[in-house]
């Protein structure tokens, strides 16, 4: 799936070379992401009206959306119990969460009680990478920003300053083994 500028979501067949369009969806996509929705795998889709849709990641049909904020939605991340989205999380207690990445702030959103349960305010960015739950995020005039999701409690959002530069922490380089 490859969301496009205009909001449409091409999607391509991956056993041929080069790939072949097989289908189109009208969504206002801003961006997209995997994910587990409910114990099941789900693509989930950032809409420029600030909804979240799931779609089944077998059959592309789609589980649920969720109405949220009248603001576009710029990145998802995901924060699962697990790396990988195949595994199944046995811990009843822990709440898989999205990271929402707006103009000008992140959102934890849990995916268990359908709300918003963080917020901070950190300029949010287009150019951004995620990497063993640490967000980074480029800015236009050269800075760069950090959040990570702490798994210790329930991904919670973590954001770091070091004279005045925004930086991930030594703590967490240390807990992925670099």
């Amino acid at each position: 799936m490859l969301p496009l500028k205009d909001g449409q979501i091409q999607i391509f067949s991956t056993g041929e070379n080069p790939c072949k369009l097989i289908s189109s969806l009208e969504a206002k996509a801003m961006c997209i992401t995997t994910c587990r929705y409910k114990n099941k795998k789900c693509f989930v889709i950032g809409t420029s009206q600030g909804n979240l849709l799931f779609y089944d990641y077998e059959t592309l049909t789609k589980v649920h959306r969720v109405v949220l904020v009248p603001f576009p939605i710029i990145k998802i991340y995901y924060c699962g119990y697990y790396d990988h989205i195949d595994e199944e999380c046995d811990n009843e207690e822990f709440d898989d969460s999205l990271c929402l990445v707006f103009e000008d702030r992140i959102v934890r959103f849990s995916m268990k009680d359908e709300k918003i349960y963080e917020s901070l305010l950190i300029k949010g960015s287009e150019i951004s990478i995620t990497f063993y739950g640490i967000m980074i995020f480029g800015y236009e005039n050269g800075e760069i920003g950090s959040v990570y999701f702490d798994r210790s409690i329930n991904c919670e959002l973590v954001e770091h300053y070091t004279n005045g530069i925004k930086i991930h922490p030594l703590k967490c380089l240390q807990e992925i083994h670099l």
